[in-house]
């Protein structure tokens, strides 16, 4: 349970970021008169292609100790 609600607080957060940085596009773009795209979001699609190795490591090495914490021998 904790491993899930650890896992879903770190995916909201990113994206609510990114969708933050998406409408701070979309904000430049109308103050300008023009419509040409910025990727102001990019650097942080590509953190968020990082952060997603390293939460699968993370939740499959937490999720391996747990197992093995209940598995061990007496």
């Amino acid at each position: 349970m904790s491993l899930s609600v650890r896992l879903f607080g770190n995916i909201f957060g990113e994206d609510t970021v990114i969708a933050a940085l998406v409408s701070l596009g979309v904000i430049a773009l109308g103050a300008s008169g023009y419509y040409v795209p910025i990727p102001v979001q990019f650097p942080m699609l590509l953190f968020g292609i990082f952060g997603s190795f390293v939460q699968a490591l993370v939740f499959t090495m937490l999720a391996a100790s747990y197992i093995a914490s209940v598995v061990q021998e007496h």
